[in-house]
């Protein structure tokens, strides 16, 4: 007859830190999901800023882009709102392509564009690459991102600007700081 097996301290411990790693996996919570900063839009003229959460955005059209970039290797999906979108949504339909759109960074970073050149160039408000959230780590939660391969004319040095990462402003109106 078999002897009975007793499982030891080791075994033990083991199976607690294996069911822990599965248990606690790494996911964005809504706990940590209320630990990215919000976006926030200001208006020049007569309105209150907005400040979406990461959940808002999500609740946009959602749309992916799969391109190269000067800031990594290789071609990457990438995937949000279409900034225009965002903006539409926010402002309204009647957004003239010449007003003015500024976009700050965390780090201070500003750009300056109008919205009909957004418009005009794609540009996708990513939150997720390769279908997981951006980190602040990995220039996020919010990055604009332009289609550059497959519209080679928005390679340049003007366009890679708008690129902006970890973005956390955008002005409607005069480009005042």
């Amino acid at each position: 007859m078999p002897s009975p097996y007793i499982p030891n301290g080791r075994s033990i411990i083991l199976v607690v830190a294996a069911l822990c790693l599965f248990l606690f996996r790494p996911t964005i919570t809504v706990a940590q999901e209320n630990f990215l900063p919000n976006l926030e839009v200001v208006f020049e003229y007569g309105r209150d800023a907005i400040e979406l959460t990461a959940s808002d955005l999500d609740n946009l059209t959602q749309r992916s882009i799969r391109t190269h970039s000067p800031y990594y290797k290789g071609q990457v999906e990438f995937s949000g709102p279409m900034l225009v979108d965002l903006l539409t949504s926010v402002a309204g339909q009647d957004i003239g392509d010449y007003i003015g759109i500024s976009l700050y960074a965390l780090n201070n970073y500003v750009v300056h564009t109008t919205f009909g050149e957004l418009k005009r160039i794609e540009a996708l408000l990513a939150t997720r690459r390769e279908g997981k959230r951006l980190s602040i780590r990995e220039r996020g939660p919010y990055w604009i991102i332009l289609p550059l391969t497959d519209r080679k004319e928005l390679d340049s040095e003007h366009f890679h600007k708008l690129m902006v990462w970890q973005l956390q402003k955008i002005r409607f109106g005069g480009y005042s700081d």
